[in-house]
């Protein structure tokens, strides 16, 4: 009897387990299941027509625009194309009248990074992807219209079986920088500029690692009273070098091709294909006498006011290793 008994008890045992795993298995694939538009969807049936006079008023048109079915179909990818899971998708529907107001949805992606949208109703999609530890770039993001036809400035109407890419850059590991600052009047007749990367406010202690010059000769005016006039500008590594910065995303500085002087000269009026600007905005690697490496954005504007901002971090070990993290921040005492 208690031998029967064992053998029912283990039989109803194994069942119990074969229907969790079967429900578990399921319930995992229903998570991944492709949500597929209706039999016969064209995207292209719901386009409005474009007349002129077609629609009295803006508000006519939204009207029947908010009312175009959003079928949304999409993949985070890292810049390897290997899918990224638990991304986190920010949904903008323009689903009511009002240009300026959009109806949020959230999604996350799964674990092959697929996400979809097929319940909505609207004139466009605006679609947001991110992930902590990633950061986002200009393919992170992107717009649909579903009631005209896309244009060159929107993505392509996906599908199921060929969602609409969004790419996140994957983070690196930073290291220690440290961080420095100057907010300083500049002088227009050539006075240098002395600045230290290697504390807080810039003001030089011991010889400069930057110096930065301005030339304005004469009034800030022409001779028929426009604001305008002829300037220029010059940046000094003194034993050390610039070389820009072209990709916000460039966190490792190079080795070689840094200069020592740039010059920078402003005709007024321009000549040719010249545009003339009061401003340099530019973001620089720096190489140092002593072998390290820095990044600091330069901004430098003149008349009427004339003054500079630059922001730098300078990694101390040596590497040219320049990405930064809040957390690992040195901000030394002035």
């Amino acid at each position: 009897m208690k031998t029967k008994l064992l053998f029912f008890l283990l039989g109803v045992s194994a069942l119990i387990l074969l229907k969790f795993n079967f429900l578990t298995d399921a319930i995992a694939a229903e998570k991944t299941q492709i949500n597929r538009p209706p039999p016969g969807y064209n995207p292209s049936n719901y386009f409005l027509p474009m007349r002129p006079g077609l629609y009295p008023t803006l508000e006519d048109f939204m009207a029947l625009a908010i009312k175009t079915p959003i079928y949304f179909w999409g993949k985070a990818v890292d810049e390897q194309g290997n899918p990224i899971a638990d991304a986190k998708v920010r949904f903008g529907i323009l689903s009511k009248l009002s240009l300026r107001s959009q109806e949020e949805r959230f999604t996350k992606t799964d674990k092959d990074g697929l996400f979809s949208l097929t319940d909505a109703k609207g004139a466009s999609l605006s679609i947001d992807v991110s992930k902590e530890g990633y950061y986002q770039i200009k393919e992170s993001n992107g717009k649909i219209d579903y009631c005209t036809p896309p244009t060159t400035k929107d993505r392509p109407i996906p599908t199921p079986d060929n969602p609409s890419i969004f790419i996140l850059k994957k983070k690196g590991i930073a290291e220690p920088l440290l961080e420095s600052g100057l907010n300083k009047d500049l002088p227009t007749n050539g006075t240098p500029v002395e600045i230290n990367l290697r504390n807080i406010k810039g003001i030089v202690k011991d010889s400069p690692d930057l110096i930065i010059q301005c030339w304005i000769n004469g009034s800030i005016y022409d001779s028929n009273g426009n604001f305008g006039f002829p300037w220029k500008a010059r940046l000094t590594m003194p034993g050390g070098g610039l070389i820009e910065r072209k990709n916000e995303f460039d966190f490792v500085a190079p080795e070689t091709g840094y200069q020592s002087v740039i010059d920078f000269e402003h005709q007024y009026p321009p000549t040719g294909t010249n545009r003339y600007t009061r401003s340099i905005n530019k973001d620089y690697f720096l190489k140092l006498p002593d072998g390290k490496y820095a990044r600091a954005e330069i901004d430098i504007e003149v008349g009427p006011e004339n003054y500079i901002l630059t922001k730098s971090l300078l990694n101390p070990s040596g590497s040219r290793n320049l990405e930064y993290d809040e957390t690992k921040i040195i901000r030394p005492s002035p």
